[in-house]
């Protein structure tokens, strides 16, 4: 997953934006976000970036437009068609 492949619409965890508690790029493969989890979570309780969608007791996704913008990365050209 490379955010050049991700739509706005794309929900994804926080594992795959920041990277598990113990990160290692060898084990866990490239993280989305250049920061850490503290920040990541730190951005959403002060109003940065929206609450997360639950999608079940224990998972949670977010919109990948929601953070692009929050951070403000590029968006995904569109192809035509």
């Amino acid at each position: 997953m490379t955010p050049h492949t991700l739509t706005d619409d794309t929900l994804v965890r926080a594992n795959d934006l920041v990277g598990p508690n113990q990160y290692n790029p060898e084990k866990h493969g490239p993280r989305l976000l250049p920061f850490g989890r503290s920040k990541f979570f730190a951005d959403i309780r002060a109003g940065k970036i929206p609450e997360g969608i639950k999608l079940g007791s224990r998972t949670t996704a977010y919109r990948w437009g929601d953070i692009r913008e929050a951070y403000g990365l590029p968006a995904v050209a569109q192809a035509e068609g």
